[in-house]
Order: structure tokens, then sequence, then C-alpha cells
């Protein structure tokens, strides 16, 4: 049996490679490719071929005419075949001078180039004329003369006869097969759509096309695929503007139906395109517009024709498959755009937030975790990346410690495949936090992957820790029979009550804030997304901006609201204390002005920055704020919150016009658990924290005169630099009080 024609193929455009080696490969050749002349010439020196088809124009340091030239010096009995689309660049001099044997314009069809080879390969014995040869004009001679070619075939292609119509379709079917293929391995649309173009242009003789695409605006087509279109056109239509002259591309678009000009020289839609079109060579041009599945038009598929005439039904059997076909690969490439930038817009909301957020995998190994999800842990970025979840999740005592995971694929807890749980927390410097766990599978088509969603409330737990010391108190108390503990007792059992009030109240807040957000992402996400798509009346476009300001104004209040029983980070920083101050007077000012509490704001300027825990920092004015505002019982009550800086301290003010606190109980109101609000149910926990975290900070807090004499007037110190006792655990803040044993 004899061995398959072996062939060399040197081109530097991937899409005329693949296909022009497909087709090879399918009619029994062996076909080996080069990218340049440099590597060509390599692989004719290695290799043994019958037959060498390069391009004219070639990246590197040499054209196909010079290879043309070195490979008939290594051997010259070897046909070189000349692709060019540009004739009037060759010369039959110039060819016969180099060695050429014959030559292909572009755009050709496989079944030309497929004759060409035949033709080269069948023929016996094969010379080449001198450029002073006078025998003959041809480039060619050979020993028979079905194969001599005239040398104008250089300057003009002869009409061929048109393209049998089963082989048309078969052509088409087997490109739509190889783009299919370079869509499902992921390559990028441009490059499949010029693959797809190449192989249009094989089903139809003397064309070439070209792929128009609407820009985001929908202002301007710009030409993304244009494998063979000649320079001087494929520059003049490279971008169209649809408000701009009128021409054939953005008459398809606007009119949204097919535009046919059988004489590109007689067609006013052609009347700035003139010169390029007669420079190329083109008599005709077809367009067809791309539409989405709303049928509505986002591309121009055009054809440009050597021949004055209209597409046959062939052709538009298969020109309109194409055009389907086309549509749905842009549409996917747009979905896809689409669903890139949701999945960005929604990384970035959750790398914004204020909750963290990890994702692992199966084996427990995380992949991703946001800012606050580092910060909580105690980790600088990407380290946690490669840590196993369970090193910073763990059961709420040893016994039981990894079990939280195991109920995520029974459900015993909420739907199926999601946790939702208390657990212990472990930080990098071996601290323990009190979270609360939600975990939920995402929905991939390999393996499995989870998000969990972590909450700490450390500091609700500090409050069941102090009622359980209380409840205990009690206990000890009713065992010794004492009767003078009697009335401590009846007072401690009701400040238990209320504690217990107070610590479900926090957890009911933190758990409703959190539950919040989700929906209100929703909200804003459909919200944005109508904004972006929708075109609306001015008034209506108004109404939606307002909707999306007042989202992310709630979204704000609930981060604020999330952040009052979020634990303290323990990080000492440079924070601004009138960013703390006007957060919590945000969270109070609906109350007060429903109350017709007047709130003034005297903070002082160029107030410098102060080391502290910001969210401690939070929780002090909030709870002198709270006071404050419970002391006030009449209609013209008054707050005043002020800031002041010192030499080596900043002062922060609040006072108000209430009943304010006799003189003999100012020494008191420090001490946990006692309070001057018995009827409203008061705890006396509230400047007892505020007293040991201020303390903390290497500060004080005094209690005075409020306004004009009435009221209450508290004034905490900070010192501008660092205290050593900023970071400890915020449990211990009741150990600094001054009464508390």
């Amino acid at each position: 049996m004899r061995d398959p024609d072996s062939i060399l193929l040197i081109e530097d455009e991937r899409q005329v490679v693949e296909t022009l080696k497909g087709n090879f490969q399918d009619n029994g050749y062996h076909i080996t490719t080069a990218p340049n002349g440099e590597e060509g010439l390599r692989e004719f020196q290695n290799n043994s071929f019958d037959l060498v088809i390069t391009d004219l124009k070639l990246r590197g340091m040499m054209d196909g005419l010079q290879v043309s030239r070195k490979i008939k010096k290594i051997n010259p009995r070897i046909p070189v075949i000349v692709v060019t689309g540009y004739p009037k660049l060759l010369t039959s001099d110039e060819a016969s001078r180099f060695g050429v044997h014959d030559f292909m314009l572009k755009p050709f069809t496989w079944a030309e180039m497929l004759k060409k080879v035949t033709d080269c390969l069948d023929t016996p014995e094969i010379t080449t004329f001198s450029p002073q040869s006078k025998a003959s004009d041809s480039l060619i001679v050979a020993r028979k003369k079905a194969t001599d070619r005239p040398a104008s075939r250089l300057e003009r292609r002869e009409p061929k006869s048109r393209k049998d119509p089963y082989q048309s379709l078969s052509q088409f079917l087997s490109g739509q097969t190889r783009a299919l293929e370079m869509l499902i391995r992921g390559e990028p649309l441009k490059e499949i759509l010029n693959a797809l173009i190449l192989e249009m242009e094989l089903c139809s003789d003397q064309i070439s096309g070209s792929i128009h695409m609407l820009d985001s605006e929908k202002a301007q087509l710009d030409c993304i695929a244009a494998p063979h279109l000649p320079a001087p056109l494929l520059q003049d239509i490279g971008s169209v503007s649809l408000g701009g002259w009128v021409n054939p591309w953005s008459t398809a678009i606007t009119q949204n139906k097919p535009i046919l000009i059988e004489d590109i020289h007689k067609s006013p839609l052609w009347e700035r395109c003139h010169a390029s079109a007669k420079t190329c060579g083109f008599e005709a041009s077809w367009s067809f517009p791309l539409r989405n599945s709303d049928q509505q038009a986002m591309g121009v598929l055009t054809f440009y024709n050597r021949e004055s005439r209209p597409p046959s039904s062939t052709e538009l059997k298969w020109i309109l498959s194409a055009t389907r076909l086309l549509s749905i690969l842009m549409e996917y490439q747009n979905l896809k755009n689409t669903r890139s930038q949701t999945e960005s817009q929604v990384e970035r909301l959750v790398e914004q937030g204020r909750e963290a957020v990890v994702t692992f995998n199966d084996r427990g190994v995380i992949d991703s975790f946001n800012t606050a999800a580092a910060k909580l842990f105690g980790y600088s970025d990407k380290t946690l990346i490669g840590q196993n979840i369970k090193t910073l999740v763990i059961g709420q005592n040893p016994s039981q410690n990894h079990n939280a995971f195991k109920r995520i694929d029974d459900g015993s807890e909420g739907e199926p495949g999601t946790l939702k749980a208390a657990a212990m927390g472990l930080r990098k410097d071996g601290a323990k936090l009190f979270l609360d766990l939600s975990v939920g599978e995402l929905a991939q088509q390999t393996g499995r992957k989870f998000v969990a969603t972590i909450v700490d409330v450390s500091k609700l737990n500090y409050a069941e820790k102090i009622l359980n010391e209380t409840r205990n108190k009690l206990e000890e108390l009713n065992e010794s029979g004492i009767a003078s503990a009697s009335g401590e007792s009846n007072s401690l059992q009701k400040q238990l009550v209320q504690s217990e009030k107070w610590a479900a109240t926090g957890k009911l807040a933190a758990s409703l804030a959190h539950e919040f957000k989700n929906p209100l992402f929703g909200i804003l996400n459909v919200l944005e997304r109508a904004a972006r798509e929708f075109s609306l009346k001015q008034g209506s476009e108004d109404l939606l901006e307002l909707a999306i300001r007042e989202c992310y104004r709630a979204m704000d209040l609930v981060g604020k609201m999330q952040d009052i029983h979020r634990p303290s980070s323990n990080s000492v920083e440079p924070m601004d204390l009138h960013s703390a101050i006007t957060d919590m007077v945000t969270l109070t000012q609906a109350r007060l002005q429903k109350r017709n509490i007047e709130l003034v704001l005297d903070l002082g300027t160029n107030l410098p920055k102060v080391y502290g825990i910001e969210d401690q920092i939070k929780q002090v004015v909030l709870n002198l704020l709270n006071n404050a505002e419970e002391a006030i019982s009449d209609a013209e009550g008054k707050i005043i919150v002020g800031t002041r800086a010192l030499e080596s301290s900043l002062k922060i003010v609040v006072k108000d016009n209430g009943h304010g606190i006799p003189e003999d109980q100012r020494q008191k109101v420090f001490e946990p658990f006692f309070s001057t609000k018995k009827d409203s149910g008061g705890m006396g926990l509230g400047l007892a924290v505020s007293y040991g975290i201020i303390k903390a900070h290497g500060g004080r807090i005094d209690v005075e005169k409020g306004i004009e004499g009435k009221g209450t007037s508290f004034v905490i110190t900070l010192p501008k630099r660092p205290s050593r006792k900023a970071g400890r655990r915020s449990d211990n803040y009741l150990t600094a009080t001054p009464s508390w044993n």
C-alpha cells in the first residue's frame, strides 16, 4: 500500500492552519505545520516532504518567496505553492526567480486547494524557468502541457464553476463541528468566529466574510472577525457608527433584515467604500443581522463576493444556518460576560461585607475567604488558603470537636445540605470565640463546595456568663438560709429576669440584622440590574435611584446594628472619634426625633486620631446616649455630644437636661447592677461595662452636672497614645470597676 503524501504547511494564521490541517488529514494526507519560515526550513531539513505550501506574508525574517528559494536549494525537485491575498505583489518573473511552482489566491475553497495539491503531486517531474527564459511567460513548465499555468493568473483570478451544493453543506457542517469543539475547549470567541468564517469561505467561490458586533452602548459596530478581508477595506469598515454615514452593516442592524447588494459600485450604501471595494475586487455584498433570543439585532454577518450576483438558494441555506449558530455563540458569550460581572459583583459585596465568609471543599480545605474572616481569626491575607476549616471552627467543648460539620450531609438542622449551629472558634493566637455558624452547599457540576457565614457572638455569650454567675449566687444565698439576704435575693432575681430579657433581645437583634442582610442584597441586585438593563421614564428612573440609595442606607443601618452585638476585635488601631460618634448618633437619631428630643453635636475641629478599639468606643457612646434619652421625661429634652482636643488627651462629653443623678449616688453608677432606672427595668450593667472599657484604654470617665445645672454630664478622657491594656479580652472589663469583687 502506498504511503500517504507528506505536506509541509507554513502559515502563521491559526484558523487557516486548523482548517487546512483537518481537511488534509480527512483526505488521507500527512500534514506538518510551521508558524514561520525559519521553523519551516528546520522541518524541511529534518524530514521528508512531497509538497510545501507557504503563505506569502509570514511573521519572522523570511517571507514565502525567500522560503521557496531556500527549499529549492536544498531539493529543487520539491514543488512549492505560495498562498497570497495580494496578487499584485507577485509578478511572474519574481515568482520564477524564487522557484515557485504554483500559487493560490485568497480566499479559496477546499476543492480548489485539493485540486491544486493533486495536480502538483501528480506531475512526474517539475522544472522552473530562470528569469532569462524566453520560451514562455508562465510560472511553471511541466512535461505535461496540461499543467501549464499562464502568468496572467497572478493578476486576475479566472472565474470558477459553482461549487457543488452537497459539498458546500458538507463543508459548512464540518466547520460548524469544529467551531463547537473550540467552544467546548473554552477558546476565545474571536478565534472561534474567525475559524467559522474560514470554514464558510470554503463553502462558496470567491467570497470573503466578516462579523461586526454592537458595542456595549449599542452605538457602534466593531469588526471582530475578518480573517481574509483585505486591509484597505478592513481599514474602512473596522468600526461603523450607527448614527453616521449610511452603509450596509448599520442598515442591516437598524432595519433588522438582510441587505443584499448585487452591484457594490452602484449602491448608495457603499458610496464611502467604493474605492477600497474596487481595490479588493469585490462586486457584491450580502449582510445578515445576527439576532438574540428576543429577535433583537446584536451583530452583522457579511460576505463580499468578487462576482456581481445574489446568493444562490444553497448559499442562503448555509448562510442562514450560520447566522443562527453565530447568534447562539454571541449570546452565549454575552451571558458568560454577564455571569462573570455578576460573580465579580457578588465577590465584591462579600469581600466588603461585615460578616466572615469562608468557602471550602468536601475535605474542609479553605479556598477563599473575605477580609472579615481573616480579621476575625487573626490571619493575614492569603494565609488562610489551604487551612482546614476544622482548625478554625471547633465544637463547643473538646468532646464535640468537629462534630458540627457531620450534620451537613444528613441535614439534621434546616434543609438537607445545610447547617445552622453554635460552635467555638479558634483564632491564630489561640484565643477562643463563640460563633453562630451557617453553612450551605454551592451547586456545581464537579466536586462539592461549601460556603460558611460566621458571626462572632462572644459578647452575647459573655452576657450569658454573667447570668449564670448571678444564678449561682442566688442558689448559694438560698441554701445558706440567711434571712438578711432575702431582700438582696429578690433584687437579684429581678435583675436576673431583666438580664435574660436583655440577652434574648441582643440575640434577636443580631439574628434579625443577619437575616435582613440577605434579602437586602437580593433586592439591591435586582434594582441595580433593572437600572442597567431597562430604559425608564425620567420620573421612574429617579424613583429607582432613590430605591437603590435607600437599600444602601438600610444595609448600612443593619451593619451598624450588627456592630453593636459583634464582639471586640481586640485590635488597637488609630480611629476617628467623630466617625464613631456619628455612627451611633445615626442609630438613635430617629428615636430621639420621635420624642422631640433635640440632639446637638459640638465636635471639635482638627481632632487627631486616637488609638483604640473602635467597636468598644462605639459601645460606650451608645450606652451614654441611651442613658441620656432615658433620663429625659419632658418634651423639651436636649442632649449635647461634644469633643475637644487637649495637649495629651481627647475628651468626649455627653450631657443632657434630664432628671439627673443625686450626688450621693454618683460614685455608685459604675458598680455592676446598680441602676437609677428601676421602674424602666434598667440592668445596671451599661455604665459598669463602659467604665471597664475606658479604663482598659488608659482613660477615665467622670460624672458631672448636665446642661445649665440640670441633668447629667459624662466626661470621657482618652490618651492620645495607645494603652497596653486596651487589647485585653472584653470579659475582663467588669473586673476593672471600682467595686467589683
